[in-house]
């Protein structure tokens, strides 16, 4: 599993190694619905997928229907004792981890 770096700026582009490819995760604060929007990029910087940071969010990666995506899953994980939250701008990274699991491990889980 690798957890994918966080920052509490309103806009920010983390580059990460994933799988044998490098993905680019676009982070954009919107402070109207107080909700942090990631865009998935590939090497060539094309946004494959966006879609809101939320509680519950467990993206199954290669299920989806483009090739392009990165064979594993992404989740978001609130390491916070009650009820799981909505992240804020300053909670992801620290009560919120948005966590990688590659298709090996998943392979492995199912097994």
């Amino acid at each position: 599993m690798v957890t994918i770096p966080t920052s509490t700026e309103q806009h920010y582009i983390e580059t990460v190694p994933l799988e044998d490819s490098v993905w680019r995760f676009q982070f954009d604060w919107n402070s109207y619905a107080e909700t942090w929007m990631l865009t998935l990029r590939d090497a060539s910087n094309v946004a494959l997928v966006t879609f809101p940071v939320l509680p519950g969010l467990t993206l199954g990666l290669s299920q989806s229907y483009d090739p392009r995506m990165p064979p594993g899953s992404l989740e978001l994980i609130d390491m916070g004792l009650s009820a799981p939250t909505k992240p804020t701008l300053t909670s992801l990274g620290s009560q919120h981890l948005l966590v990688y699991t590659t298709l090996e491990e998943l392979n492995a889980i199912s097994a």
